[in-house]
């Protein structure tokens, strides 16, 4: 036991120079990665924001368009044609009435109506 002992603890003594190495070692590595991660913090933030703005415009988006959610793309080819061109008129329609009482307001206050080519 004493021989296995003084074994490890020779181990230990022996192998200190290599460990204090090893650890200067990854403490510079680890300041590298610090620099190399603030250099990266503005592309990261600006990656950031995209990914927020874009995934609230799809998810504006999903929730103008039912069909995208709503299981119409599980339908028969038929069936999801007409639930499509059911939902595209209703869309429509609802942008006309916007473009009509925009039109009004427009009429209100002197200005001249903006055609519909240009409002959709």
């Amino acid at each position: 036991m004493v021989v296995d002992a003084l074994r490890a603890f020779t181990t230990l003594v022996n192998d200190a120079p290599g460990m204090k190495q090893g650890v200067r070692e990854t403490k510079e590595l680890l300041d590298h990665t610090v620099g190399l991660i603030e250099k990266m913090m503005p592309e990261m933030r600006e990656t950031s924001l995209v990914r927020e703005k874009l995934e609230a415009l799809l998810l504006a988006k999903m929730k103008k368009k039912p069909e995208l959610w709503d299981g119409t793309a599980h339908m028969e080819k038929k069936d999801r044609k007409l639930r499509v061109e059911w939902l595209r008129s209703e869309r429509k329609a609802e942008t006309i009435k916007r473009w009509e009482e925009e039109n009004k307001e427009f009429a209100r206050n002197g200005h001249s109506p903006e055609p519909y080519e240009n409002y959709a």
